[in-house]
């Protein structure tokens, strides 16, 4: 399953599950794991443990980013060959804004 579709599920996700509002950006961490875990029942308890103190790590998935941190302000994307490349951006109020770099959907680097 591509970024984008996997994106989406877990949005549908976290619609049936009850949550309401505008979008997917609104839910907390908690209902976003929540999903994940019934999405992903075989998640791993580390992975899960990461997710839920708001962690990423080198070669998580997008979805675990997503859960993680949110969805991100702005993604860039370029393509090339076989290759998908990702720079998320999250915007902070505050002029500290993070970012994370994805390889074909799975984290290759961050800076926050």
């Amino acid at each position: 399953m591509g970024p984008k579709i996997a994106r989406l599920a877990l949005c549908a996700a976290l619609l049936a599950g009850g949550a309401a509002g505008s979008g997917c950006m609104i839910f907390s961490r908690s209902a976003r794991l929540d999903a994940y875990i019934e999405a992903h029942p075989q998640a791993s308890a580390e992975h899960r443990a990461k997710m839920a103190r708001g962690e990423i790590w080198i070669g998580a998935s997008h979805l675990h980013v997503q859960v993680a941190w949110g969805y991100p302000s702005r993604v860039n994307r370029t393509v090339t060959g076989e290759s998908e490349h990702e720079q998320w951006v999250y915007r902070s109020g505050f002029g500290g804004d993070r970012y994370v770099y994805l390889e074909n959907g799975w984290v290759t680097d961050w800076q926050d």
